[in-house]
């Protein structure tokens, strides 16, 4: 059983999407200061979701509006508008 990355759902290792850390993305994980594991496990139906650029922009969007607001910064909403639109031109490269 593992614990997956998005929904925190404990799931066999059959219902889940493994994604491993690339050797660029450590580094840079590593000069951010965190500590990557080498494996993510996401369960099946969270990645299909997430896997759709669009849909991961809406969900990060909205997590980053709900961040905003429980830190008490002013025009939450605005911000959390312009953080997408960035996300979305991105996704387009």
């Amino acid at each position: 059983m593992r614990v997956t990355c998005v929904c925190g759902y404990p799931k066999e290792d059959s219902e889940c999407e493994v994604v491993e850390v690339t050797a660029e993305e450590r580094r840079v994980l590593l000069e951010e200061g965190k500590k990557p594991e080498s494996k993510y496990y996401w369960c099946k139906p969270c990645h299909r979701a997430l896997a759709d650029p669009e849909t991961m922009a809406r969900f990060m969007r909205n997590s980053y509006e709900q961040q905003l607001r429980q830190l008490g910064v002013p025009q939450p909403r605005q911000k959390a508008d312009e953080y997408h639109q960035k996300l979305l031109e991105l996704c387009k490269k």
